[in-house]
């Protein structure tokens, strides 16, 4: 019986039982069994069983309800959390939607088709590890600043890095895009893919304009003049201006490579997604 089961639940050594001190909740629990009403006791949602029931008169105000009144729902609390999230907060809403549209396996496969031990699909790898070397050289000359590699052997060495690591990473992507328009790429329904790959190499470009500038040298000088007549010429002068060195710096360190590094992410997650195309077989697909 339910009455049974709280006395014996909730009997203490130094406090009375509640169904002996208090009839008027006998009167309540009936004669209920535990196994019709799944829910503990009141007194213990309202955190009262570990209160003396010397100073009872302190919960006067608080009656237990009806027990059907709460949902009879098996599942648990985190599913039913999990429910309430997803309906409610958008982080819930886009946590389902990426996580039923970007599986792990697909994001992190140990498999891989055996045509991808082709040449060509070495490239896209390739030019992955020039940008990281691209960054990671690029971060040494910005904290050191945009003169520290004339003065300093070091600081020349790490700004050939720089130099030798965009030139790679410009020969692999060029290669690498190459190749995927002769293999046409956009098949399957990759044309997101494709077209995040041009749009990597339009802003990889536009980078690599603004650090040809800001070498503080004689070429960047030329390139400056140069390049401000040019803008001058389609109206660009008046937003960007290639003399101001400050200027051509902000958008090369903070700016666009937030931009490229963005685009760069889509880019290797939409691959991993829809996979490696495949090579174009004899006769066409």
């Amino acid at each position: 019986m339910r009455s049974t089961f709280i006395k014996r639940k909730y009997a203490r050594s130094d406090e009375k039982v509640i169904g002996e001190e208090y009839p008027k909740y006998e009167k309540f629990l009936g004669n209920k069994s535990e196994s019709s009403c799944p829910l503990h006791h009141p007194w213990t949602v309202f955190g009262l069983s570990r209160q003396s029931f010397d100073h009872y008169r302190d919960d006067g105000d608080i009656y237990p309800r009806t027990l059907y009144a709460i949902s009879q729902s098996r599942r648990s609390p985190g599913e039913r959390f999990e429910e309430m999230s997803q309906k409610i907060s958008w982080t819930g809403r886009v946590r389902s939607a990426t996580l039923e549209k970007f599986e792990p396996e697909d994001l992190l496969p140990d498999h891989q088709p055996a045509y991808v031990a082709s040449w060509i699909y070495v490239f896209g790898v390739a030019t992955l590890a020039a940008l990281v070397m691209l960054i990671a050289s690029g971060l040494y000359l910005t904290l050191e600043g945009p003169a520290w590699w004339h003065t300093s052997s070091v600081g020349h060495y790490v700004n050939s890095v720089h130099l030798w690591s965009v030139e790679l990473f410009f020969v692999f992507m060029v290669v690498h895009l190459w190749g995927k328009f002769w293999m046409a790429a956009w098949r399957g329904r990759r044309l997101a893919t494709w077209v995040t790959g041009c749009l990597a190499f339009f802003a990889s470009i536009i980078t690599g304009f603004t650090g040809y500038i800001i070498q503080t040298n004689f070429d960047s000088q030329w390139i400056s003049t140069q390049a401000k007549d040019g803008f001058n010429a389609m109206g660009i002068g008046a937003f960007f201006n290639t003399l101001n060195t400050g200027q051509a710096i902000l958008l090369h360190v903070s700016l666009l490579p937030l931009i490229l590094g963005g685009i760069v992410v889509w880019h290797v997650i939409l691959v991993r997604r829809k996979g490696v195309v495949p090579p174009i077989e004899v006769g066409g697909e």
